[in-house]
């Protein structure tokens, strides 16, 4: 009896070892940064972290963050020049229909930036650039499509966390291997300003458009106006929001004799552009109007009656007694009359614009008006409407998942594929486990709370919400839930081995080789 007490203790000894070692590399790993920063380099494997100097960034690799999916490098000279390091490695999953990263030590209800970047480079060598989509969770975020091999393509999102984390997808749409070259997620919360970007909110996300104008080296519409061709991003804006600079018009000059004055934003801007920004203003040489166009490419498709949302960002940067008026409009349809920026304060004019034709942003100059018209910056999103909310606290469990895998059942479909309800498999306290099979022929278990279960609905949303959120190939997935009237289920994948208890006391014991592989999956398993 003493050896078995000494194996058995030895045994608990050498799992909870494990699991620690397991929890400890995690909670290092998936800190955010000293600005609340989560910064992947996707498929990077020399060093956990490393820091970009320039911009006070902490990189870290993608180990931690997913667990599927293959890495590989990517030849420089196959992309576009100018591109960061990490474009130079990526992360592709040829199995699965989606994959995620998960992002952790969110905040429930709090408004993030998260931005991905791809650069395909030819990396499989087969010269097939793939299409496929990006989801935001369940929600559909934006068709990823590598219309040109050696270009770097961008997109971004703003939107409400509903948890504590967020789980960014690669789904495969059978037009190519999925692949990401890096990720960032980037937290909007300001000292001065309540809610930044109000549009963005539970029901409704921005995505900023992805259109290639002339001269201008990434898609994101995110622009600002001054000459120079350098990015403007952290630390000067603490956001870290890239704003590219808008494309070469050659009638367009800086604008003269700026002030040397901060530019202050005001507790009602909601939009927080940094004074950099806002410094980098253009203006016509000898010319009383200004037009600036945007339309969409095949780098995002913005689907047939797509709904913009413009932010045109000035300020008045001379200090001059003179008068610069101007009248701004969009399509011919009038957004300010005879508007005359304020000196060093930002003023944001914004519209939504409905269509998916060219468009056209026009500033002319009033009768009245000695001086040019001038503009800083401009973004244009889409607006993307964010799955119904969850009225009901059950429904949860769709928003932690995705829209594949982890799907309502009908108590209709239920008793179709248990055929009936007929083999039973297991029970528990929250009722009788029946075997099933999926329309696709995939082997499920369906777990029925029964009514006289003493587990009740906030045990059962406590278990979903749990299990919705983990995608490990060391556990059992969950394949989605019923909510049907009275009838409560949760649907899992089958795993026709037994339980772990029944393998370790079992007819034919495992040897110490297998008992550790258990145990080492087990730790992994708690990510």
């Amino acid at each position: 009896m003493g050896h078995v007490h000494r194996s058995s203790w030895l045994v608990c000894w050498m799992i909870t070892l494990l699991v620690l070692m397991a929890l400890g590399f995690v909670t290092i790993h998936g800190q955010l940064d000293r600005h609340g920063f989560i910064s992947i380099d996707c498929g990077y494997v020399r060093t956990l972290t490393y820091v970009d100097q320039k911009r006070d960034i902490t990189y870290a690799s993608d180990k931690g963050f997913t667990d599927a999916g293959r890495i590989h490098s990517v030849n420089k000279q196959n992309l576009q020049t100018g591109l960061a390091d990490r474009y130079y490695n990526v992360r592709y999953f040829p199995s699965g229909e989606r994959n995620c990263y998960t992002l952790r030590s969110l905040t429930p209800g709090g408004k993030y930036l998260v931005r991905a970047g791809f650069g395909y480079g030819d990396y499989d060598k087969l010269n097939r650039p793939p299409t496929f989509d990006l989801y935001l969770g369940v929600n559909y975020w934006t068709t990823v499509t590598i219309a040109n091999s050696s270009t770097a393509y961008v997109f971004e999102i703003i939107a409400v966390s509903p948890a504590d984390f967020l789980q960014i997808c690669l789904v495969n749409i059978g037009s190519g291997t999925p692949f990401i070259s890096w990720l960032d997620l980037r937290p909007l919360k300001s000292n001065l300003v309540v809610d930044l970007y109000p549009e963005a909110n539970v029901t409704q996300s921005l995505v900023l458009l992805s259109y290639f104008h002339d001269t201008v080296g990434f898609g994101p519409n995110r622009y600002h106006f001054g000459t120079n061709y350098e990015h403007i991003r952290s630390p000067d804006d603490p956001f870290d929001r890239i704003w590219q600079r808008y494309e070469d018009v050659p009638s367009w000059t800086d604008v003269p004799n700026k002030s040397n004055g901060l530019i202050q934003n005001s507790t009602s801007d909601a939009y927080d552009a940094p004074d950099t920004v806002m410094r980098s203003a253009s203006t016509p040489v000898n010319a009383s109007r200004m037009d600036i166009y945007w339309s969409s490419d095949s780098s995002m498709s913005v689907g047939v009656d797509p709904k913009f949302f413009l932010l045109l960002y000035f300020a008045e940067l001379e200090d001059t007694q003179e008068l610069r008026q101007f009248d701004v409009s969009v399509d011919d349809d009038q957004l300010a009359t005879a508007f005359s920026p304020k000196f060093l304060l930002p003023t944001v004019l914004s519209r939504i614009v409905q269509g998916s034709s060219n468009h056209t942003v026009s500033l002319v100059a009033t009768s009245n008006s000695v001086l040019q018209p001038l503009i800083s910056a401009m973004e244009i999103y889409l607006v993307r409407p964010v799955n119904e909310s969850t009225t009901d606290s059950l429904d949860d469990v769709s928003h932690s998942a995705n829209p594949f895998e982890n799907r309502r059942f009908s108590y209709k479909e239920l008793k179709r594929i248990t055929n009936n309800f007929d083999t039973v498999i297991g029970r528990g306290g929250f009722g009788l486990v029946y075997a099933g099979r999926l329309e696709n022929g995939a082997s499920v278990a369906v777990k029925m709370r029964s009514e006289t279960s003493s587990q009740g609905n906030t045990e059962f949303l406590a278990e979903a919400q749990h299990l919705a959120r983990i995608h490990h190939r060391n556990l059992v997935s969950l394949v989605g839930y019923c909510k049907d009237k009275k009838h409560v289920s949760l649907v899992y994948d089958y795993m026709d081995g037994g339980n772990l208890q029944d393998r370790l006391r079992g007819q034919e014991p495992l040897n110490w080789l297998q008992r550790l592989k258990i145990a080492l999956d087990s730790a992994y398993g708690l990510e």
